[in-house]
This record gives structure tokens, sequence and C-alpha cells, in this order.
């Protein structure tokens, strides 16, 4: 891997997130005896930054620039064990749009065959056959879109469709599938189905999509629409533009105020933690996705939107009126603990997140502390390079992670002159939402001996995805290879082990955070 060569990690799936108004934002559906998992719901909703289920990207030097800011950005929950396929679903959780008068027997499928030319080229991984890859692309863009109900119905068509079809495509020309069967599929649906239909492009999203899930077996090679990927892009910039408020979906399935920031403009104009957003510049969102109340929320600094708020205690919904700001996502937290303790937080490896952890160690270091807890919790990933500096403030010398393509060459990254914190104690705390990035670096820390380990075993996420923005400006992320430890392990679908096991607490830094205190009392006592 070329040196120049920028490498995200970041997340693919959807579990329990929060989300920001900061930034951007399997289970199983069934026709016969084939599955679809819930990887299509989650590429075509979900922010990949912010879910449990992450992957390593790397940007070649000719992607577009990534540096416009975000609006508002999501955050990870806390986890509590190792995130898991998502629930058994047998509906779409997204209902179709409303009526479209799109044609949809012929749909533009030109980023599909662009999607599928990248695929074959780079995936390192097990490729289909075209017969199979026909055959899943029609049934399962049926079934998700229209449900199982429908699906059924048009079922027996749907094969007889397929038998009767003759692709002119050979196996190793998957972006020249015939998808004749899929026109005239979708042409059965709209004479036949008298329910609500997709527009073209959901359409075509939902297909490129489903053709992933079905097809390959990796759940971190996918696609993500344009407007989420270019919200995507813009949250990993670590800044963006917006209200500056932590939010979530509730279990009512309204979005909610995590906390607001600390003298944002969410915070200065009095939203709390728990304020429910009910209304955007008059517009009832109630029922609505978070990806859809988020992009209302978000806009360009200098503008005023117009929140409706319902809050706990207050007999009536009322209007708040924030101004957007530029505002720069907060990803490290730093304090002297007592006994003298330093104690470092990095919730991401966005762009700057080297130079926010350098200047937080700087100024802590100065005050000459006993030890550092370094807290790598529910940290999703970032940039890998990211990852290496930052390993780096900690190491003299050492590898620090090795990739290996699919034809076997490794490329080894290492540990320079520099570092920061070499010499003092020294402790790492990871949970089972700390992935990728965060177990590059926990990686390295441990197998160089340079630190102690105290937690739970992180997620678990040993390969390497390779970005595209297409030419619509939706992404896709290809599986091209994975990452190993030091020595040469895979933490692949097993994670980091602590050195010392402790049990993630529901409050992370609160009085009963018994992770924090054992890495306090092993800096003070060795033990």
């Amino acid at each position: 891997m070329e040196n120049s060569r920028k490498v995200i990690i970041a997340l693919g799936a959807l579990a329990a997130v929060l989300a920001c108004i900061c930034i951007v934002g399997g289970g199983l559906l069934f026709f016969g005896a084939r599955v679809i998992t819930s990887r299509v719901e989650t590429q075509l909703m979900s922010t990949p930054v912010v879910v449990t289920q992450e992957a390593v990207q790397v940007i070649p030097d000719d992607t577009p620039s990534t540096d416009a800011p975000p609006s508002d950005v999501p955050l990870p929950a806390p986890a509590t064990e190792a995130p898991a396929e998502p629930p058994l679903s047998v509906e779409p959780t997204t209902p179709p749009v409303a009526a479209a008068a799109d044609d949809l027997s012929q749909v533009d499928m030109s980023v599909f065959s662009e999607s599928w030319r990248l695929i074959q080229s780079e995936f390192d991984g097990p490729l289909p056959a075209a017969t199979d890859l026909l055959a899943a692309t029609v049934n399962c863009s049926v079934q998700y879109t229209l449900g199982d109900d429908a699906y059924a119905t048009l079922q027996p068509e749907i094969e007889t469709i397929l038998a009767n079809s003759a692709p002119n495509t050979t196996d190793d020309q998957l972006d020249n599938l015939d998808l004749t069967a899929f026109d005239d599929a979708w042409g059965l649906v709209q004479e036949e189905y008298e329910g609500a239909l997709p527009t073209e492009e959901d359409l075509r999203a939902t297909t490129i999509a489903c053709s992933i899930a079905e097809t390959l077996d990796d759940q971190f090679t996918g696609y993500t629409p344009p407007a989420v990927a270019e919200r995507m892009r813009e949250d990993l910039s670590g800044t963006f533009e917006g209200i500056g408020a932590f939010v979530r979906m509730n279990d009512d399935g309204i979005l909610e105020i995590a906390r607001p920031m600390d003298g944002q403009p969410a915070d200065q104009a009095g939203l709390l933690a728990g304020d429910m957003i009910v209304g955007v510049d008059g517009e009832n969102v109630i029922g609505q996705s978070q990806d859809e109340v988020i992009s209302k929320v978000r806009g360009p600094r200098g503008t005023v939107v117009v929140l409706t708020i319902r809050r706990e205690g207050v007999d009536a919904p009322f209007d708040v009126s924030i101004t957007r700001a530029r505002i720069e996502i907060p990803i490290v937290e730093s304090e002297m603990l007592d006994g003298n303790i330093a104690y470092v937080h990095l919730t991401s490896f966005s762009r700057n997140a080297e130079a926010q952890v350098a200047d937080a160690l700087t100024q802590l270091l100065a005050q000459a502390p006993e030890g550092v807890i370094f807290d790598l919790r529910d940290n999703p990933g970032g940039y890998l390079d990211q990852a290496v500096a930052v390993a780096d403030l900690f190491l003299a010398d050492g590898i620090v992670v090795q990739e290996r393509n699919k034809s076997g060459l490794d490329d080894v990254f290492s540990a320079g002159p520099g570092e920061l914190a070499e010499d003092v104690p020294l402790v790492v705390l990871i949970n089972a939402g700390s992935a990728s990035a965060s177990e590059i670096v926990a990686g390295a820390i441990q197998e160089n001996g340079r630190a102690v380990i105290i937690g739970e075993t992180s997620f678990g996420k040993g390969s390497v995805q390779l970005p595209h923005v297409l030419s619509d400006g939706s992404e896709l992320r290809v599986t091209i290879a994975r990452w190993y430890t030091p020595d040469n392990n895979s933490i692949d679908k097993q994670g980091i082990v602590p050195d010392i096991e402790a049990a993630t607490p529901e409050d992370l830094n609160g009085p009963d955070d018994a992770q924090l205190q054992r890495a306090v009392e092993h800096i003070l006592t060795g033990q």
C-alpha cells in the first residue's frame, strides 16, 4: 500500500447508536430456501461511521476530497456485548414511497454495472456465478421492496421469467450482466402489484444493495446511496455545520437530544437532554427516520432552523429557533484523575485525532502523572493513518499493523521517532464497542509490550475496504485485504482479548465504572 493513500476505518451495520445532529448522519428475509440479510437495510439507511459493524476503508489519491463539513454526526452507544447480526425481520423497515411515475421496467442500471465492475476487480473473496447473481438481484429487489406477502404472490411468475431467461454474461463479466429478466420482473410488478411502488432511484439503490448482500459472504462490502454517502464523507472530516447536539432515536421512534455540546448553538438555545424533536421548520417529523430528520435539522452555518420540541413535564410542544454554526466534533476528553493519573478518552479516529490526543497528552504530561489511562471504549474507528499516528505517540518503535491483500502481498506500518508518552505507565481500556482503528491501536500497544489492556474483548474487525465514489455520488466499499497485529494475528471475529477482564458499566466514567477503577488501581499498585 502506498503511504500516500488515506485509510479509513468506518462502521457499516446498524444497531443501537447515538446519532449526532452534528454529522451526517443479519436479520433475515426469506424467499423459499434463500435468505437476504438485513445488510440491505443497513446499506440503504445507516451512516457507516456510527453503527456497530465496521470496515477499514482505503481512499486513493484521486478520490474527491472529504473535507466538506458535515451537518450532524452520530456516535456509538455503549456496547455491553460484541455486536451481532440484527434481529429477524420479515417486513421491510422502511415502507415504499408514494406511487411513482417511473417506468420500473426500464430503470437505468449503469451504477449497478459500475459497482460489479469494481467488485469483480477488487473483492477479496469468492464471487457468484452470473446466473446466481441475476436470480439474487431479481428476487431480493422485489421481496425487499414489496415485502414477503406480495413477493410470495408474484414469486411463481418471477421464477418463470428467470427460468426463461438466457443471460449472455459469463461468470468473469459480472459487470455486463444481462438484466432483461430484471426489467421483465419489474414490468410484471407494475402490472399486477396494487400497492405503492418505489421511485427509480430507490429501486436502483435497493437492487445494488440486495445484489451484494445476497451473493457475497462479506458483511462489510456494501453500497451507500448518494445522500447518506455524502454525509458519511463529511462526518469523517471532523467538522460539521449544524446545531451541535448528540441525538438518538428513542423507544417511540422520535429523535431526541442525547446531550447538547457545551457552548454550541443547541446548548445556547436551551435544549436539554431528553428533549424530543417533533417538528422541523413547521413540518411534523414524527414517524420519519433518523436520517430524514437529521437531514432537515442540519444545514449551512448562519441559517436558522426552527425545532418543535416536546419536553417531559411541559404540557405542550414549543418552538426553538437555532442559528446553525460550524463546529468541530469533540473526539477527545481529558482530565487528571485522583491519584495524579492522566486520563484521555478518544471517541473516534477522525482526521485530527492524533493532533487532539497529542495536545491532551502534552498538557497532562506536564503535570508529571503517575500514569496514563487511554480510553478506547465504544470507539468505532476512523482513519488508519490516524490510528498508526496515535499508536506512535506511545511506542518508541515496532510494528503497528500489517495488511495482506488477496495476492498475498503485505504492507507494514511501523512506529517511528517522536513518541510523546514512551515511558509513562500506560493502561488502555477497551470493550465490545472498540472496533477497527481502536483494535489496531490496542493490538499494537499490547503486542509491543507497552501497556496493560483492561476491559472486555473488542469487536473483532480485521478486513480492509476500499471505498469508491460512484458516478451518481453513491459509494461502494469493497473488501480488498485483511489486517494483522504486529505478531501476525488476525483479530477478525475474535477481537483483542484484554490482559485484565472487567465488565463494561452502564455509565462510562460514572461512579460505578469498574473498568476505570481497575485501571486506576493497576497504575497505583501495579497489580
